[in-house]
């Protein structure tokens, strides 16, 4: 995969959920696409911290609900369901960043 920047100014993500894991994540670019609303950003840390805080994060909101989750050597996924406005979703987290210690993040978040 193709090295990408992960910066830039920060922006308010309309996700219709307000889940953060613990760490520090930078929401830079939002778009809607039809029904899905869609975030990038980064993660301030490395690859397993970042799907460990965003698992953890799923796993102790009331509502939802991780579909499936996976960690691999330059990814990972936590997918999930539920949450007050009944969405479902996927956190992709790739290890692509130039600047070290960065992980970018790619959220879809569309009606269940």
């Amino acid at each position: 995969a193709a090295a990408v920047a992960c910066s830039g100014d920060s922006v308010t993500p309309n996700l219709f959920f307000f889940i953060e894991p613990a760490a520090s994540v930078i929401y830079t670019n939002s778009q809607t696409s039809g029904p899905s609303e869609i975030a990038d950003g980064y993660y301030e840390g490395d690859l397993q911290g970042g799907y460990e805080a965003w698992k953890s994060a799923f796993e102790g909101a009331a509502g939802y609900m991780i579909t499936f989750d996976e960690i691999e050597e330059f990814d990972s996924e936590v997918a999930y369901s539920g949450g007050a406005e009944r969405r479902s979703g996927i956190v992709a987290l790739r290890d692509v960043c130039n600047e070290d210690g960065r992980i970018s993040v790619h959220i879809t978040s569309r009606p269940a």
